[in-house]
Formats: structure tokens, C-alpha cells, sequence
């Protein structure tokens, strides 16, 4: 097995609105990218509250570091995302983004969401490269403006003796 130095990261998302589309990004951070031509990897998310947009081929889309690759292979089920992409012309670059997930917040949607890679069901160059992954979160943006606290200093008039009650 190729001994490297290499991590997948997912980029947090922060203010992200329910029922928009947002895309989240891997990127990878590799002392070998001339080792690395391929890739298998699998996402998972909370079904109530996420979902891959359609048409599913458009749920994914190549990185900076994988443009020249083409277009992820792409499926999907409940709660799991998969992708695969490879290429006869390895990485040139070390760091930056392999690849772009796009997913729809449902209205329903709480925060925060995680999305996580499966690490068992993904692989880098067939299982030969290994690596760790850092997961993150979609942090969603609260809009409602009834959630805020009061302003203000609160005004009473009125008049009344000493021990009666104001009302």
C-alpha cells in the first residue's frame, strides 16, 4: 500500500437558507498528487433535511484539481450520496478542491446538518492511497425575525401611589 500524507476535508457551509440550493466542496491535501488518478467516494446526510439535486448527474461536478477529469459518475439513495471519477493524468496540484456536491435544503430543514464522508465506502486509487477525512456542517441562517430579542427600553405611564400596582 503507497504511503501518503493525504486528507479530504468538507468545506462547512455557513448561512445557508432552507429550500436553497447550495454546493459544499471536498479538497484534498495530498504530499503524493502525482500518485492520484481516481477516487471513489461516498457522503452521507440526513434525508429529512437534505437532498442531492435533480437531475441526479448535476449533484456533482469536478473540482479545481480534477476539471480536466470530466463529469463525476454520480448516485444516490437514501441518506447516501456516491461518486466516482479518474482519469489517465493524475493530480498536478496537492491541495485544492477534487470535487463539488450539490444539494437542496428542504423547507423542514434544522440546523446545523452534517454531511460526512463514509471513509468503509470510499477509496482513493482503488483502496492503494490511504487518508483521513474531516466532516463538517451546513450552519443554517435564521431569518425569522420573531426569533430576536426586544430592542429598546420599555415605556410605562401612568400614575400611582406608593404600594399601589401601575395598571
Amino acid at each position: 500500500m503507497a504511503m501518503s500524507n493525504t486528507t479530504l476535508a468538507i468545506t462547512p457551509t455557513t448561512d445557508a437558507k432552507a429550500g436553497e440550493e447550495i454546493s459544499v466542496a471536498i479538497s484534498i491535501n495530498t504530499d503524493s498528487p502525482s500518485s492520484i488518478s481516481a477516487f471513489d467516494l461516498s457522503f452521507g446526510f440526513d434525508p429529512e433535511q437534505l437532498e442531492p439535486v435533480a437531475p441526479l448527474p448535476t449533484a456533482a461536478s469536478a473540482g479545481s484539481l480534477t476539471a480536466s477529469w470530466g463529469t463525476p459518475v454520480v448516485n444516490a439513495g437514501v441518506g447516501f450520496l456516491t461518486t466516482s471519477q479518474a482519469s489517465a493524468t493524475p493530480l498536478t496540484n496537492g491541495a485544492g478542491e477534487i470535487l463539488i456536491l450539490k444539494f437542496r435544503i428542504k423547507d423542514n430543514a434544522s440546523g446545523p446538518i452534517a454531511v460526512s464522508l463514509i471513509e468503509n465506502n470510499s477509496s482513493i486509487m482503488e483502496g492503494l492511497i490511504q487518508f483521513s477525512a474531516n466532516d463538517a456542517s451546513i450552519a443554517l441562517a435564521t431569518s425569522d425575525p420573531s426569533n430576536s430579542a426586544p430592542t429598546g427600553s420599555p415605556t410605562i405611564s401612568g400614575t400611582a401611589k406608593q404600594g399601589e400596582t401601575l395598571t
